[in-house]
Protein backbone atom coordinates (compact mmCIF):
# COMPACT_ATOMS: atom_id res chain seq x y z
CA UNK A 1 0.00 0.00 0.00
CA UNK A 2 2.71 2.43 0.93
CA UNK A 3 4.64 1.78 -2.29
CA UNK A 4 1.65 2.54 -4.46
CA UNK A 5 0.85 5.63 -2.47
CA UNK A 6 4.41 6.90 -2.84
CA UNK A 7 4.26 6.27 -6.58
CA UNK A 8 1.05 8.24 -6.72
CA UNK A 9 2.60 11.21 -4.98
CA UNK A 10 5.65 11.04 -7.24
CA UNK A 11 3.60 11.54 -10.39
CA UNK A 12 1.01 14.22 -9.57
CA UNK A 13 0.90 15.58 -13.09
CA UNK A 14 0.22 12.15 -14.58
CA UNK A 15 -2.55 11.54 -12.08
CA UNK A 16 -4.21 14.86 -12.72
CA UNK A 17 -3.99 14.39 -16.48
CA UNK A 18 -5.41 10.88 -16.30
CA UNK A 19 -8.24 11.89 -14.03
CA UNK A 20 -9.16 15.02 -15.92
CA UNK A 21 -8.98 13.16 -19.24
CA UNK A 22 -11.65 10.78 -18.02
CA UNK A 23 -13.75 13.40 -16.30
CA UNK A 24 -13.59 15.81 -19.22
CA UNK A 25 -15.74 13.39 -21.19
CA UNK A 26 -18.56 14.19 -18.82
CA UNK A 27 -17.54 17.35 -16.93
CA UNK A 28 -15.72 19.64 -19.37
CA UNK A 29 -12.96 21.66 -17.73
CA UNK A 30 -14.09 25.32 -17.80
CA UNK A 31 -10.46 26.43 -18.01
CA UNK A 32 -9.96 24.65 -21.36
CA UNK A 33 -10.96 26.94 -24.24
CA UNK A 34 -13.53 25.57 -26.65
CA UNK A 35 -13.18 25.69 -30.41
CA UNK A 36 -16.57 27.25 -31.04
CA UNK A 37 -16.63 31.01 -30.81
CA UNK A 38 -19.00 32.66 -28.35
CA UNK A 39 -20.71 36.02 -28.54
CA UNK A 40 -19.39 38.85 -26.41
CA UNK A 41 -22.28 38.42 -23.99
CA UNK A 42 -25.78 37.07 -23.81
CA UNK A 43 -28.02 40.13 -23.76
CA UNK A 44 -31.36 38.62 -24.75
CA UNK A 45 -34.26 40.44 -23.11
CA UNK A 46 -36.65 37.48 -23.39
CA UNK A 47 -37.09 35.12 -20.47
CA UNK A 48 -33.94 33.09 -20.02
CA UNK A 49 -35.51 30.52 -17.70
CA UNK A 50 -37.76 27.98 -19.40
CA UNK A 51 -39.80 28.05 -16.19
CA UNK A 52 -40.03 31.79 -15.44
CA UNK A 53 -40.79 32.79 -11.88
CA UNK A 54 -44.03 34.72 -11.46
CA UNK A 55 -43.62 37.64 -9.08
CA UNK A 56 -45.84 38.07 -6.06
CA UNK A 57 -47.97 41.11 -5.32
CA UNK A 58 -45.82 44.12 -4.52
CA UNK A 59 -42.71 42.74 -6.24
CA UNK A 60 -40.95 44.29 -9.24
CA UNK A 61 -38.30 42.81 -11.52
CA UNK A 62 -35.54 45.28 -12.38
CA UNK A 63 -32.40 44.94 -14.47
CA UNK A 64 -29.36 46.72 -13.12
CA UNK A 65 -26.75 47.48 -15.77
CA UNK A 66 -23.24 46.64 -14.60
CA UNK A 67 -20.08 48.44 -15.80
CA UNK A 68 -19.53 45.50 -18.18
CA UNK A 69 -22.79 46.33 -19.94
CA UNK A 70 -24.40 43.13 -18.70
CA UNK A 71 -27.74 43.31 -16.90
CA UNK A 72 -28.24 41.79 -13.47
CA UNK A 73 -31.74 40.75 -12.45
CA UNK A 74 -33.03 42.30 -9.22
CA UNK A 75 -36.38 41.44 -7.63
CA UNK A 76 -37.48 44.34 -5.44
CA UNK A 77 -40.14 44.56 -2.78
CA UNK A 78 -40.49 47.82 -0.88
CA UNK A 79 -41.10 47.77 2.85
CA UNK A 80 -44.54 48.58 4.16
CA UNK A 81 -44.88 51.82 6.08
CA UNK A 82 -45.53 50.74 9.65
CA UNK A 83 -46.75 52.65 12.63
CA UNK A 84 -43.89 53.55 14.94
CA UNK A 85 -45.11 53.31 18.53
CA UNK A 86 -41.92 54.95 19.74
CA UNK A 87 -42.70 57.97 17.55
CA UNK A 88 -46.21 58.76 18.86
CA UNK A 89 -47.87 56.48 16.36
CA UNK A 90 -46.43 58.27 13.32
CA UNK A 91 -45.00 56.49 10.27
CA UNK A 92 -41.70 54.73 10.82
CA UNK A 93 -38.77 56.58 9.26
CA UNK A 94 -37.21 54.57 6.42
CA UNK A 95 -33.82 55.37 7.91
CA UNK A 96 -34.69 53.23 10.91
CA UNK A 97 -34.66 50.05 8.82
CA UNK A 98 -31.65 49.34 6.61
CA UNK A 99 -32.40 47.96 3.15
CA UNK A 100 -31.80 44.23 2.74
CA UNK A 101 -29.89 42.75 -0.22
CA UNK A 102 -30.11 38.98 -0.71
CA UNK A 103 -27.49 36.91 -2.59
CA UNK A 104 -28.25 33.32 -3.62
CA UNK A 105 -25.96 30.29 -3.97
CA UNK A 106 -25.47 27.63 -6.65
CA UNK A 107 -28.49 26.38 -8.65
CA UNK A 108 -30.62 29.24 -7.35
CA UNK A 109 -31.47 32.81 -8.35
CA UNK A 110 -33.34 35.83 -7.00
CA UNK A 111 -36.63 33.93 -7.00
CA UNK A 112 -35.55 31.78 -4.02
CA UNK A 113 -35.76 34.86 -1.78
CA UNK A 114 -38.88 36.27 -3.46
CA UNK A 115 -40.93 33.22 -2.52
CA UNK A 116 -41.10 33.83 1.25
CA UNK A 117 -38.44 36.08 2.72
CA UNK A 118 -38.98 39.21 0.58
CA UNK A 119 -42.69 39.38 1.49
CA UNK A 120 -41.86 38.59 5.13
CA UNK A 121 -39.25 41.31 5.63
CA UNK A 122 -41.18 43.79 3.49
CA UNK A 123 -44.09 43.27 5.85
CA UNK A 124 -41.89 44.46 8.70
CA UNK A 125 -40.87 47.64 6.91
CA UNK A 126 -37.63 46.57 5.20
CA UNK A 127 -36.95 47.49 1.57
CA UNK A 128 -35.77 44.16 0.15
CA UNK A 129 -33.77 43.36 -2.98
CA UNK A 130 -32.80 39.92 -4.29
CA UNK A 131 -30.17 39.75 -7.03
CA UNK A 132 -29.49 37.04 -9.58
CA UNK A 133 -25.76 36.71 -10.13
CA UNK A 134 -24.54 36.72 -13.74
CA UNK A 135 -25.41 33.59 -15.66
CA UNK A 136 -28.18 32.77 -13.19
CA UNK A 137 -31.92 33.38 -13.27
CA UNK A 138 -32.86 36.16 -15.67
CA UNK A 139 -29.45 37.88 -15.52
CA UNK A 140 -27.22 38.14 -18.57
CA UNK A 141 -24.36 35.68 -18.97
CA UNK A 142 -20.74 36.65 -19.59
CA UNK A 143 -18.87 35.23 -22.57
CA UNK A 144 -16.80 32.85 -20.43
CA UNK A 145 -17.18 29.23 -19.28
CA UNK A 146 -18.07 30.33 -15.74
CA UNK A 147 -20.17 33.18 -14.39
CA UNK A 148 -17.36 34.86 -12.48
CA UNK A 149 -15.16 34.75 -9.39
CA UNK A 150 -15.61 35.70 -5.76
CA UNK A 151 -14.25 39.16 -6.57
CA UNK A 152 -16.36 39.78 -9.68
CA UNK A 153 -19.60 38.60 -8.06
CA UNK A 154 -18.91 40.69 -4.95
CA UNK A 155 -18.06 43.63 -7.20
CA UNK A 156 -21.37 43.29 -9.06
CA UNK A 157 -23.29 43.36 -5.78
CA UNK A 158 -21.25 46.38 -4.67
CA UNK A 159 -22.01 48.20 -7.93
CA UNK A 160 -25.74 47.72 -7.38
CA UNK A 161 -25.51 48.97 -3.79
CA UNK A 162 -23.41 51.98 -4.73
CA UNK A 163 -25.68 53.12 -7.56
CA UNK A 164 -29.15 52.18 -6.36
CA UNK A 165 -29.27 52.37 -2.56
CA UNK A 166 -29.22 55.47 -0.38
CA UNK A 167 -28.43 53.87 2.97
CA UNK A 168 -25.95 51.11 3.93
CA UNK A 169 -27.75 47.77 3.57
CA UNK A 170 -27.59 44.46 5.36
CA UNK A 171 -26.25 41.80 2.99
CA UNK A 172 -27.72 38.30 3.34
CA UNK A 173 -26.10 35.37 1.54
CA UNK A 174 -26.96 31.69 1.29
CA UNK A 175 -24.42 28.89 0.74
CA UNK A 176 -21.89 30.15 -1.85
CA UNK A 177 -23.71 33.47 -1.72
CA UNK A 178 -22.50 33.68 1.87
CA UNK A 179 -18.93 33.24 0.68
CA UNK A 180 -19.44 36.09 -1.81
CA UNK A 181 -20.62 38.31 1.03
CA UNK A 182 -17.54 37.37 3.07
CA UNK A 183 -15.43 38.52 0.12
CA UNK A 184 -17.40 41.78 0.02
CA UNK A 185 -16.87 42.38 3.75
CA UNK A 186 -13.13 41.78 3.38
CA UNK A 187 -12.97 44.34 0.56
CA UNK A 188 -14.70 47.10 2.51
CA UNK A 189 -11.55 47.67 4.56
CA UNK A 190 -9.16 46.85 1.74
CA UNK A 191 -7.05 49.95 1.03
CA UNK A 192 -6.87 49.08 -2.65
CA UNK A 193 -10.63 49.48 -2.98
CA UNK A 194 -10.43 52.97 -1.48
CA UNK A 195 -8.51 54.01 -4.57
CA UNK A 196 -11.40 52.79 -6.72
CA UNK A 197 -13.80 55.46 -5.39
CA UNK A 198 -15.21 53.19 -2.68
CA UNK A 199 -16.43 50.46 -4.96
CA UNK A 200 -17.44 48.49 -1.87
CA UNK A 201 -19.85 50.72 0.09
CA UNK A 202 -20.22 50.27 3.84
CA UNK A 203 -22.76 47.82 5.20
CA UNK A 204 -25.13 47.99 8.14
CA UNK A 205 -24.50 44.29 8.73
CA UNK A 206 -24.17 40.86 7.13
CA UNK A 207 -26.10 37.60 7.54
CA UNK A 208 -24.52 34.30 6.47
CA UNK A 209 -27.18 31.60 5.95
CA UNK A 210 -25.90 28.00 5.71
CA UNK A 211 -22.77 29.60 4.29
CA UNK A 212 -19.59 28.04 2.99
CA UNK A 213 -16.99 28.86 5.69
CA UNK A 214 -14.15 31.36 5.09
CA UNK A 215 -11.65 28.60 4.33
CA UNK A 216 -13.96 26.92 1.84
CA UNK A 217 -15.53 23.50 2.18
CA UNK A 218 -12.44 21.29 1.89
CA UNK A 219 -12.29 20.48 5.60
CA UNK A 220 -16.01 19.83 5.63
CA UNK A 221 -15.67 17.40 2.72
CA UNK A 222 -13.08 15.34 4.62
CA UNK A 223 -15.03 15.25 7.86
CA UNK A 224 -18.32 14.48 6.17
CA UNK A 225 -16.85 11.78 3.97
CA UNK A 226 -15.44 9.95 6.97
CA UNK A 227 -18.35 10.46 9.37
CA UNK A 228 -21.31 10.14 6.96
CA UNK A 229 -19.97 8.55 3.77
CA UNK A 230 -23.33 7.32 2.48
CA UNK A 231 -24.81 10.79 2.79
CA UNK A 232 -21.67 12.27 1.22
CA UNK A 233 -22.02 10.03 -1.84
CA UNK A 234 -25.69 10.82 -2.24
CA UNK A 235 -25.22 14.57 -2.10
CA UNK A 236 -22.22 14.30 -4.44
CA UNK A 237 -24.39 12.51 -6.96
CA UNK A 238 -27.13 15.04 -6.38
CA UNK A 239 -25.02 18.16 -6.94
CA UNK A 240 -21.95 17.21 -8.99
CA UNK A 241 -23.95 15.03 -11.39
CA UNK A 242 -27.02 17.29 -11.04
CA UNK A 243 -29.17 14.27 -10.23
CA UNK A 244 -31.36 16.49 -8.05
CA UNK A 245 -32.76 17.96 -11.28
CA UNK A 246 -34.47 14.70 -12.27
CA UNK A 247 -34.80 12.76 -8.99
CA UNK A 248 -37.52 14.22 -6.79
CA UNK A 249 -36.64 12.29 -3.62
CA UNK A 250 -32.95 13.18 -3.96
CA UNK A 251 -33.82 16.84 -4.50
CA UNK A 252 -35.95 16.76 -1.37
CA UNK A 253 -33.25 15.09 0.71
CA UNK A 254 -30.58 17.47 -0.54
CA UNK A 255 -32.33 20.80 -0.03
CA UNK A 256 -35.40 20.30 2.17
CA UNK A 257 -36.72 18.58 5.27
CA UNK A 258 -38.62 15.31 5.02
CA UNK A 259 -41.92 17.04 5.87
CA UNK A 260 -41.79 19.25 2.77
CA UNK A 261 -44.76 18.66 0.45
CA UNK A 262 -43.74 16.91 -2.76
CA UNK A 263 -45.65 19.34 -4.97
CA UNK A 264 -43.54 22.20 -3.57
CA UNK A 265 -40.33 20.22 -4.02
CA UNK A 266 -41.31 19.55 -7.63
CA UNK A 267 -41.96 23.25 -8.24
CA UNK A 268 -38.65 24.35 -6.75
CA UNK A 269 -36.85 21.52 -8.52
CA UNK A 270 -38.06 22.88 -11.86
CA UNK A 271 -36.93 26.40 -10.95
CA UNK A 272 -33.51 25.23 -9.73
CA UNK A 273 -33.01 23.25 -12.92
CA UNK A 274 -33.53 26.42 -14.95
CA UNK A 275 -31.76 28.86 -12.62
CA UNK A 276 -28.12 28.16 -13.41
CA UNK A 277 -27.09 28.37 -17.07
CA UNK A 278 -23.40 28.23 -16.15
CA UNK A 279 -21.31 27.46 -13.03
CA UNK A 280 -20.95 30.30 -10.53
CA UNK A 281 -17.19 29.75 -10.22
CA UNK A 282 -14.20 27.87 -11.48
CA UNK A 283 -13.95 25.85 -8.27
CA UNK A 284 -10.24 25.14 -8.66
CA UNK A 285 -9.44 28.84 -8.87
CA UNK A 286 -11.86 29.52 -6.04
CA UNK A 287 -10.05 27.08 -3.76
CA UNK A 288 -6.69 28.76 -4.44
CA UNK A 289 -8.14 32.16 -3.45
CA UNK A 290 -9.27 31.01 0.00
CA UNK A 291 -9.44 31.68 2.87
CA UNK A 292 -11.04 35.07 2.54
CA UNK A 293 -9.01 37.87 4.16
CA UNK A 294 -9.74 38.44 7.83
CA UNK A 295 -11.41 41.60 9.09
CA UNK A 296 -11.35 43.36 12.47
CA UNK A 297 -13.99 41.67 14.62
CA UNK A 298 -15.61 45.00 15.51
CA UNK A 299 -15.74 46.33 11.94
CA UNK A 300 -19.17 44.95 11.04
CA UNK A 301 -22.10 43.20 12.71
CA UNK A 302 -22.41 39.62 11.43
CA UNK A 303 -25.05 36.96 12.06
CA UNK A 304 -23.97 33.38 11.32
CA UNK A 305 -27.01 31.16 10.83
CA UNK A 306 -26.98 27.40 10.26
CA UNK A 307 -29.64 24.73 9.77
CA UNK A 308 -29.78 21.67 11.98
CA UNK A 309 -30.98 19.47 9.10
CA UNK A 310 -28.53 20.83 6.50
CA UNK A 311 -27.65 17.84 4.35
CA UNK A 312 -25.37 19.52 1.85
CA UNK A 313 -21.66 19.05 1.49
CA UNK A 314 -20.25 20.35 -1.78
CA UNK A 315 -17.57 18.10 -3.24
CA UNK A 316 -15.11 19.99 -5.43
CA UNK A 317 -15.09 17.61 -8.42
CA UNK A 318 -16.56 14.13 -8.64
CA UNK A 319 -17.93 11.67 -11.15
CA UNK A 320 -20.04 8.54 -10.84
CA UNK A 321 -18.31 6.08 -13.19
CA UNK A 322 -20.71 3.18 -12.82
CA UNK A 323 -18.77 0.68 -10.70
CA UNK A 324 -16.92 3.37 -8.80
CA UNK A 325 -16.97 7.07 -8.01
CA UNK A 326 -14.01 9.38 -8.58
CA UNK A 327 -13.29 12.36 -6.35
CA UNK A 328 -10.74 15.03 -7.21
CA UNK A 329 -9.73 16.73 -3.98
CA UNK A 330 -7.73 20.00 -4.19
CA UNK A 331 -4.14 19.76 -3.04
CA UNK A 332 -1.74 22.71 -3.21
CA UNK A 333 1.31 20.53 -3.92
CA UNK A 334 -0.12 18.09 -6.42
CA UNK A 335 -2.98 20.12 -7.84
CA UNK A 336 -5.41 17.27 -7.14
CA UNK A 337 -5.41 14.09 -5.13
CA UNK A 338 -7.52 11.34 -6.66
CA UNK A 339 -9.85 9.16 -4.62
CA UNK A 340 -11.81 6.22 -5.94
CA UNK A 341 -14.78 4.66 -4.18
CA UNK A 342 -16.21 1.30 -5.19
CA UNK A 343 -19.99 1.33 -5.42
CA UNK A 344 -20.36 -2.09 -3.80
CA UNK A 345 -18.78 -0.59 -0.68
CA UNK A 346 -21.59 1.91 -0.30
CA UNK A 347 -23.36 -0.33 2.23
CA UNK A 348 -23.23 1.54 5.49
CA UNK A 349 -21.95 -1.49 7.43
CA UNK A 350 -18.92 -1.73 5.14
CA UNK A 351 -18.32 1.99 5.15
CA UNK A 352 -18.09 2.00 8.91
CA UNK A 353 -15.26 -0.49 8.80
CA UNK A 354 -13.34 0.72 5.76
CA UNK A 355 -12.43 4.14 4.53
CA UNK A 356 -14.21 5.15 1.37
CA UNK A 357 -11.32 7.36 0.32
CA UNK A 358 -8.63 5.64 -1.65
CA UNK A 359 -5.48 7.25 -3.07
CA UNK A 360 -4.77 5.63 -6.41
CA UNK A 361 -3.67 6.28 -9.96
CA UNK A 362 -6.82 6.44 -12.04
CA UNK A 363 -6.91 3.53 -14.49
CA UNK A 364 -10.51 3.13 -15.70
CA UNK A 365 -10.11 -0.37 -17.14
CA UNK A 366 -8.72 -1.87 -13.94
CA UNK A 367 -8.74 0.59 -11.05
CA UNK A 368 -6.43 -0.26 -8.19
CA UNK A 369 -8.29 -0.01 -4.92
CA UNK A 370 -6.49 0.59 -1.65
CA UNK A 371 -8.35 0.68 1.63
CA UNK A 372 -7.22 2.44 4.79
CA UNK A 373 -9.01 2.78 8.09
CA UNK A 374 -9.42 6.37 9.31
CA UNK A 375 -10.16 7.60 12.79
CA UNK A 376 -13.94 7.93 12.95
CA UNK A 377 -15.56 11.31 13.43
CA UNK A 378 -18.84 11.04 15.29
CA UNK A 379 -21.90 13.29 15.42
CA UNK A 380 -23.15 16.05 13.14
CA UNK A 381 -20.55 18.25 11.49
CA UNK A 382 -20.80 21.74 12.98
CA UNK A 383 -17.16 22.71 12.56
CA UNK A 384 -17.85 24.71 9.39
CA UNK A 385 -20.52 26.74 11.20
CA UNK A 386 -18.27 27.21 14.23
CA UNK A 387 -15.34 28.20 12.02
CA UNK A 388 -17.40 30.97 10.46
CA UNK A 389 -18.52 32.16 13.88
CA UNK A 390 -14.95 32.23 15.21
CA UNK A 391 -13.77 34.07 12.11
CA UNK A 392 -16.16 36.95 12.82
CA UNK A 393 -16.02 36.72 16.61
CA UNK A 394 -19.69 35.79 17.05
CA UNK A 395 -21.65 32.82 18.36
CA UNK A 396 -23.44 31.05 15.48
CA UNK A 397 -27.11 30.16 15.68
CA UNK A 398 -28.29 26.76 14.45
CA UNK A 399 -32.00 26.72 13.59
CA UNK A 400 -33.78 23.49 14.46
CA UNK A 401 -36.04 21.71 12.01
CA UNK A 402 -34.92 23.38 8.79
CA UNK A 403 -32.73 22.17 5.94
CA UNK A 404 -30.14 23.75 3.64
CA UNK A 405 -32.67 25.80 1.67
CA UNK A 406 -33.78 27.60 4.82
CA UNK A 407 -35.59 30.33 2.86
CA UNK A 408 -37.71 27.82 0.88
CA UNK A 409 -38.22 25.00 3.38
CA UNK A 410 -41.65 24.41 4.88
CA UNK A 411 -40.34 25.90 8.15
CA UNK A 412 -38.84 28.94 6.39
CA UNK A 413 -40.32 31.30 8.97
CA UNK A 414 -38.01 29.97 11.71
CA UNK A 415 -34.92 31.34 10.03
CA UNK A 416 -36.68 34.54 8.98
CA UNK A 417 -37.74 35.29 12.55
CA UNK A 418 -34.24 34.62 13.88
CA UNK A 419 -32.91 37.18 11.39
CA UNK A 420 -35.71 39.64 12.20
CA UNK A 421 -34.85 39.47 15.90
CA UNK A 422 -31.20 40.21 15.07
CA UNK A 423 -32.20 43.08 12.76
CA UNK A 424 -34.36 44.65 15.45
CA UNK A 425 -31.40 44.63 17.83
CA UNK A 426 -29.21 46.04 15.05
CA UNK A 427 -31.52 49.03 14.56
CA UNK A 428 -31.42 50.09 18.20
Amino acid sequence: MSVKTETFVSYPSLIVMAAISLLSLFHPDPSIPKMATKPLAVLNKAYKMQVPYELKQGQTRLFHQLPSGLNMEVIEQKGLVLEDKENNGGPRNSERNPPLVFVHGSYHAAWCWAEHWLPFFSGFGFDSYAVSLLGQGESDAPASPVAGSLQTHAGDVADFIQKKLTFPPVLLGHSFGGLIIQCYVANIRNKQTLEKKMRYPDLAGAVLVCSVPPSGNSGLVWRYLFSKPVAAFKVTRSLAAKAFQTNLSLCKETFFTSTMDDHLVKRYQALMKESSRMPLFDLRKLNSSLPVPSVPKSSIEVLVLGANDDFIVIVIVSYDYGDFVVFLYPNKRAGYVVYIVKCHAWRESNLRNYSSTISVLLTPSDPSILYSKPDPILGNDTEGLNETGRFYGVSPICVEGVAHDMMLDCSWEKGARAILSWLNCLSR
